[in-house]
């Protein structure tokens, strides 16, 4: 089970990209191409991809307004970040052929995923880039791969550890790789904000429950549901 928040563009066939600034470099086609995008002061600006790549699609964004995401040309892809009217290839961890950026703090580390593709499925680690450095934040242990979703200004960072079917929200602090739990059989950390409270959500089947630091959720699917909390350690 995966649940990348960009599986359809890891697969996705593209043909071309709007330049950075609104000015047009070739058409794009909304049938067949993602477009990075970004709204700011009332404008719709489209976000370059990397050279040679044919899409891109924009995941987070900082306070300064560097923007973090992927390039995608066929099946292939690249960690892209967007900074003061730049586009960069973040690169991917050594041995590793595929990456996507999912969020930036204000210091600029970025956090996602490395991938390779192997026979029944991707083999997938959490991947943080720092200071010019590409770092394997690892998973909980016995966990095979992992997914870094969100960073902090103090860069704490949360996602999710995975081995077959189960997967767990993860957090990654001062060294410490710290399983947060959940309501339900699986869980998914998306967010966290300075304050160190993270949400996301657990599922079992098709039952899903959102969970929040401090904060009311809500279910898919039926029965009685309870809120619960995470709170950095």
């Amino acid at each position: 089970m995966s649940h990348w928040k960009t599986a359809g563009l890891v697969l996705f066939a593209a043909s071309s990209v709007l330049g950075a600034g609104g000015s047009a470099h070739a058409q794009c086609n909304p049938f067949d191409t993602l477009c990075a995008t970004e709204w700011t002061n009332g404008k719709i600006i489209n976000l370059e991809a990397l050279p040679g790549f044919l899409g891109s699609e924009a995941l987070g964004i900082n306070n300064a307004g560097q923007a973090v995401g992927v390039s995608a040309l066929g099946g292939f892809n690249a960690a892209t970040e967007w900074s003061n009217g730049s586009v960069m290839n973040l690169g991917a961890l050594s041995g590793y052929t595929n990456s996507v950026a999912y969020g930036i703090n204000g210091p600029g580390q970025v956090v996602g995923l490395s991938f390779n593709r192997i026979a029944g499925g991707d083999y997938v680690h959490a991947t943080e880039w720092s200071r010019g450095n590409v770092i394997d934040l690892g998973g909980l242990s016995g966990f095979t791969n992992s997914q870094a979703n969100a960073i902090n200004d103090s860069g704490q960072a949360v996602g999710y550890s995975q081995v077959g079917d189960n997967e767990i929200a993860t957090e990654w602090s001062d060294g410490k790789i710290i399983n947060l739990g959940g309501l339900l059989s699986s869980s998914y950390a998306e967010g966290i904000n300075n304050a160190g409270q993270v949400v996301g959500y657990s599922q079992v089947g098709d039952n899903e429950i959102a969970t929040a630091g401090d904060a009311v959720g809500f279910s898919l699917g039926n029965g009685p549901i309870s809120c619960s909390s995470w709170h950095l350690i």
